[in-house]
């Protein structure tokens, strides 16, 4: 064995590569409002999340 990494082929990008491009692009306007939107998902998974785990139901 030679020791050498397995590199991917030249042009190849993987997801967190593309995914930073693509942030990086982007306004800060737009990354604030990303970021909001984000933390609403997230407290409405966390929210349902105990509600499923306490038996209780969403209404």
């Amino acid at each position: 064995m030679s020791g050498k990494k397995n590199r991917p082929p030249a042009g190849y990008f993987d997801a967190q590569e593309i995914q930073d491009e693509i942030f990086r692009k982007m306004p800060a306007d737009r990354k604030i409002k990303l970021a909001s939107e984000l933390t609403m998902f997230c407290l409405k998974l966390n929210h349902l999340n105990g509600n499923y785990k306490s038996g209780k139901t969403s209404s």
